[in-house]
């Protein structure tokens, strides 16, 4: 992602208001990735890219907002 550091800034601004919440979204967010990328055994050929770029696009959100914290210092010590 080329400028993701207003969504990470989002993501933490969530996770500082309600912490709990957050940890269950991102439980949710992983479980969701995953069963996009398991979606890809039974995919038929014709849909197969279709859902292999699901997949991609779902387990990339998911470890982008899962590593939040730790993208967020590292973009802010790249513009300082």
């Amino acid at each position: 992602m080329k400028n993701n550091g207003p969504l990470l800034q989002a993501a933490m601004n969530l996770r500082g208001s309600a912490p709990g919440e957050w940890e269950m979204f991102l439980k949710a967010m992983r479980e969701y990735a995953t069963a996009d990328a398991m979606n890809l055994v039974t995919s038929t050929p014709e849909l197969l890219l279709r859902s292999q770029g699901i997949a991609f696009a779902t387990g990339a959100l998911a470890t982008l907002l899962e590593n939040a914290p730790s993208e967020l210092a590292r973009l802010k010590g790249k513009t300082k």
